[in-house]
């Protein structure tokens, strides 16, 4: 399928309806011309379909002066509107590229956006389909098999924000192994806690967690039927447990407690965690755990909401600061993030997009 031109000056989603085409479309490289066209014609299906009939058009034949298009009734305000939506286009494939170089895989040279090899590609085609709302997972509701990669990654990526030899575990309730009980964490959530203030080295809390029976639903459960009653925290919103000690082995250390997550509606993930409620569980000491958003998708940097999401989850760690802090890993460490199977869902999943 060809995916939808963006509507309105969100930078973000223009950048990933070119990158998408591109992967999907055959390209080496698309100019500013060919997506001026597109943006011209957006309400068409031709203009949807140009990017495919054109996919086999060479480089050489693509001139300068394609960027000069023939707006014909659309009038001076269109033609200022496209041309800004094509500058925040540029601004943010820029900004992709200079803060994670060694995973963004597209460049703009000579008046295109051209695809280029770089060792941590993997990752960011993985981070643009877990972002797509487009990808056939989300219909037929199997976010599940991807969680366990996203939470790889952004584990990685937490872990650099901490710098230095942070540690971290993932905590979600589906990282319960039977089969590696010392380096996951524990079913029984009660169990859990006790296995993670081992592995900070933390005091108990004031009181101790309860455990109930029942299982938590799935968001994609009740994404549109009726929530059920949540009678057992599972996780408390937590995916993966952060944390840089230092040599003294003193207690009083940052600790970030992040939720991760590929839904759509994100903003609805910003106040999961409850600190009240971790600091009953574990004594943190001196020093307060931050709590972190971290999500696959690229927030539109002029937006009007950035500072009161970042309030509710403590940070969001989008796409942009997930490139900046990957791309100081080591092209073997990138590598190694995406395993064969995860990059084989990719590429099926990029495909039905």
């Amino acid at each position: 399928m060809a995916v939808p031109i963006p509507q309105g000056e969100d930078s973000a989603a223009l950048a990933d309806w070119v990158e998408t085409s591109i992967v999907n479309g055959g390209h080496e490289a698309i100019s500013f011309g060919r997506i001026a066209r597109l943006l011209k014609g957006e309400a068409s299906e031709l203009a949807e379909q140009e990017l495919s009939d054109e996919a086999g058009e060479a480089e050489e034949e693509l001139e300068a002066d394609e960027l000069e298009v023939d707006l014909g009734g659309l009038g001076q305000e269109a033609e200022s509107l496209r041309d800004q939506r094509i500058e925040f286009l540029e601004a943010e494939i820029e900004r992709r590229a200079r803060l994670g170089p060694r995973l963004y895989p597209f460049r703009i040279e000579a008046e295109r956006v051209k695809k280029v090899a770089v060792c941590g590609e993997q990752a960011y085609l993985m981070l643009l389909v877990l972002s797509s709302p487009y990808a056939s997972y989300r219909d037929d509701r199997r976010a599940h098999q991807c969680e366990r990669a996203f939470d790889a990654v952004a584990l990685a990526a937490v872990r650099r924000y901490l710098g230095r030899d942070a540690d971290g575990v993932r905590f979600a309730r589906n990282s319960a192994d039977p089969e590696d009980p010392e380096s996951t964490r524990p079913r029984l959530f009660s169990e859990a806690i006790e296995w993670l203030r081992d592995r900070l080295d933390a005091r108990s809390g004031q009181c101790p967690p309860t455990d109930e029976d029942g299982d938590e639903a799935h968001w994609e459960w009740w994404e549109t039927n009726p929530a059920p009653v949540l009678n057992t925290y599972n996780d408390a919103g937590v995916d993966l447990v952060v944390w840089s000690g230092f040599g003294d082995n003193r207690p009083g250390f940052p600790v970030v407690l992040a939720q991760c997550t590929v839904q759509l509606n994100w903003q609805d993930k910003l106040q999961e965690i409850s600190l009240r409620l971790w600091q009953r569980w574990i004594n943190f000491s001196m020093v307060p755990p931050q709590t972190a958003l971290v999500i696959p998708f690229s927030e539109d940097p002029r937006s009007d909401h950035w500072e009161d999401r970042t309030l509710q989850a403590g940070i969001v760690i989008d796409r942009l600061r997930l490139l900046e802090m990957l791309s100081e890993l080591e092209c073997e460490e990138l590598e190694a993030l995406v395993s064969a199977e995860t990059r084989e869902w990719v590429a099926q999943e990029l495909a039905t997009i």
